[in-house]
């Protein structure tokens, strides 16, 4: 097996030089963006020598990385059984909104991406499709407000394939400039000296707006024109019209440099043309403008009057990457000339594939690598902490990880056997084990926690010993004591457990949380009483009550107990009570994440017991756990589909779990650790 690096100025002339080299049965296994345009990795199997061509950089596997490979070439046997069984049609679960979709126009990828990111929730009806439409529009990245962007002024040149519409276009953007800031800021200019009577178009709309026009002779560049259009705000240029493949394309964005003022080059893309002729408009008219040291990111759609479908020209626009200003709709000066409304294009490509059917989805090994590179990306960006993470599931770890500032305090969950590694967690949602040193006493462990840690709160499993609660009390240092149903309290002067005081106890308030893939109504109740801790201490605290209902069914679902400072009200004590019912599953889910992590190291070892990683192991454990609970909790729009992406790359959709939602982590983690080690070698 041998793998192969493609350089290409775009996607689509990557993947045939990757078919040329390796054959239809190559497998992409990275994907991403470079200086000069797009780089794919390939591989193919049963090649001893690499006979790389000349498009393709051969990358030797190194030896040891045999384990690695082999894993990757059982993958990739199961990938393509799979894609073989979904082209005979078995096995095919097909979703009308991916038929919808499909029959708009959306290529199979981009439906492939953004349909694995679908949220369990959201179902199959009208949620799921305002959900996709709402994912389609964001995408889309639309210019925001673009008038605004017009009223700054500059040079912008309208560039593009002949029959564009480049000069009418030139027409409406000027008309609404002169109307809104005065025909005495905007001029115009023409550099168009091929087709016929194309000046002559443009002199009519500069004469009727009262705006100057300026030719520009072939050979010559804006910079002879200096001294006419410095003290215009706007200047617009109407440039020479060439197809994609037309070799004088690079020369024609060769007049538009030079001047006193930087140009923005707008590309011009005719949503009525077909996807194919989009992309390679975009991806040439991109490359030439990079030759003559210019960027073209910006777009103008034109004539969306007359596509039968706008679907492929968004797919075009979401892939390249582009940003869409205004949306020309008809030839009328300048009324046919709107900002572009994404959410509204969106929905109107979705109206016009619910008429239309496809065949089923094809399986995209492409489009699951992108969506790995994706989903880790949004991790890193959201997780604080996650970067370390990472470094301890490869073995790269701090025995010591950086904690929350001051100002974001955390949790300190201590252990029952004292030679265990106290659990952190974070607000954020990080955690990872704490290894304190000198745990012969509890009281030194505090003292040297509170010493390197002063924004940690300790979580007591009952309720503290004598020596530790005089100790808490003389530094002024709050706490949180878990308690069972049974823990005896004092309450109007007699001894009674706590669970038969919860029905006195007034109700507080209420919280909605997530646990073993349920959503929670939890009502809180307190009652003040006397925590005695032996026979010569006690103290004043108050006892919470934790009750969990089904929403659904209204049926109790469980109880906990907690002790907290008298003084503590609801607005204070609510965080801290919830953080309770967060460690514990993050607990119980790390002990799972540990046992998964050592299996691994062991049979990738042969090692029954990996005892020089464990500490490693532990701390991944722990926030892998932590992030699961996370992401089954949170609700932002960037934990939503990120825990719909991870989900999809099991397979079918089931009932969400932080167990599942671990193994989906893992998966992610593992999967792409695995393709960047066969990239790097």
């Amino acid at each position: 097996m041998s793998v192969h690096r493609f350089v290409a100025p775009t996607q689509r002339e990557a993947m045939r030089r990757v078919r040329e080299a390796l054959g239809d049965d190559a497998l992409i296994v990275a994907n991403r963006q470079v200086p000069g345009g797009v780089e794919l990795v390939a591989l193919r199997e049963g090649e001893d020598t690499p006979a790389s061509p000349p498009s393709g950089e051969a990358l030797p596997m190194a030896e040891g990385d045999a384990d690695v490979s082999r894993l990757l070439l059982k993958e990739v046997e199961t990938l393509r059984a799979l894609l073989r069984r979904r082209e005979r049609g078995e096995g095919a679960a097909d979703s009308p909104l991916a038929a919808t979709l499909r029959g708009a126009g959306f290529s199979a990828a981009l439906i492939t991406d953004v349909l694995t990111g679908l949220p369990e929730e959201a179902g199959e009806g009208d949620a799921a499709r305002a959900w996709v439409e709402q994912q389609l529009a964001r995408r889309l990245n639309a210019q925001a407000r673009p008038w605004d962007k017009l009223a700054e002024g500059g040079v912008l040149a309208l560039v593009g394939p002949t029959g564009v519409g480049k000069t009418t276009t030139v027409g409406k953007l000027a008309s609404h400039y002169a109307m809104r800031w005065g025909a005495d800021q905007v001029a115009l200019v023409s550099a168009d000296g091929y087709r016929v009577a194309a000046r002559d178009q443009l002199r009519v709309y500069a004469e009727l707006l009262g705006v100057e026009l300026h030719p520009l002779s072939p050979g010559r560049t804006l910079a002879s024109l200096a001294g006419v259009l410095n003290d215009k705000r706007l200047v617009i240029i109407d440039t020479v019209g060439l197809g994609q493949r037309d070799e004088r394309l690079a020369e024609g964005f060769a007049p538009l440099v030079g001047g006193a003022r930087s140009t923005r080059a707008v590309l011009l893309l005719n949503a009525a043309s077909q996807a194919e002729t989009l992309d390679e408009v975009s991806t040439h008219y991109r490359r030439a403008a990079r030759q003559a040291g210019m960027t073209l990111d910006d777009v103008i759609i034109t004539k969306s009057d007359e596509a039968a479908r706008m679907a492929p020209l968004l797919d075009v626009v979401i892939g390249q990457g582009l940003r869409p200003w205004f949306q020309c709709d008809g030839q009328r000066v300048p009324e046919d000339l709107a900002p572009l409304d994404g959410a509204e294009l969106v929905r109107q490509a979705l109206n016009q594939g619910d008429c239309r059917t496809g065949g089923t989805l094809p399986f995209n090994p492409l489009a699951q690598t992108g969506t790995l590179v994706n989903t880790l990306a949004v991790l890193r960006r959201e997780v604080p902490g996650f970067s370390w993470l990472e470094q301890a599931l490869a073995g790269q770890w701090q025995r010591q990880p950086p904690l929350p500032p001051s100002d974001e305090a955390g949790w300190l969950f201590w252990p029952v056997a004292r030679d265990e590694a106290a659990l952190v967690l974070g607000k954020e949602g990080e955690a990872w084990p704490l290894w304190p040193p000198e745990q012969a006493s509890r009281i030194r462990c505090l003292q040297w926690c509170r010493r390197h840690y002063p924004s940690l709160m300790p979580v007591f499993s009952g309720v503290p010993g004598a020596t530790n609660w005089r100790w808490l009390d003389r530094q002024g240092l709050p706490w949180l004591a878990t308690v069972s149903a049974q823990a005896r309290v004092r309450y109007h002067g007699d001894l009674q457990p706590l669970w038969a005081l919860r029905e006195q106890a007034p109700e507080q308030g209420e919280a909605l949380l997530r646990r073993k893939g349920r959503t929670l109504r939890v009502s809180l109740r307190a009652l003040p009483v006397a925590a005695a801790c032996g026979r010569r201490y006690s103290g004043l605290v108050r006892a919470w009550f934790l009750q969990a209902r089904d929403p659904e069914t209204d049926r109790v679902r469980g109880w906990r107990y907690a002790l907290l400072p008298n003084d503590w009200d609801l607005s204070r004590a609510r965080p801290h009570l919830l953080a309770l019912w967060r460690g514990q599953a993050v607990a119980g889910l790390g002990q799972r994440a540990l046992r998964e992590l050592s299996e691994s190291a062991a049979l990738s070892s042969g090692d029954s017991s990996p005892s020089s990683h464990h500490a490693s192991y532990r701390s991944a454990a722990a926030g892998l756990a932590a992030l699961a609970c996370r992401l089954d909790e949170e609700q932002s729009d960037w934990a939503v589909a990120t825990r719909g992406r991870v989900l999809g790359l099991l397979g079918p959709r089931r009932r969400r779990t932080p167990e599942r939602l671990l193994t989906a982590l893992l998966h992610v983690i593992r999967t792409h650790d695995a393709l960047r080690l066969m990239r790097a070698s």
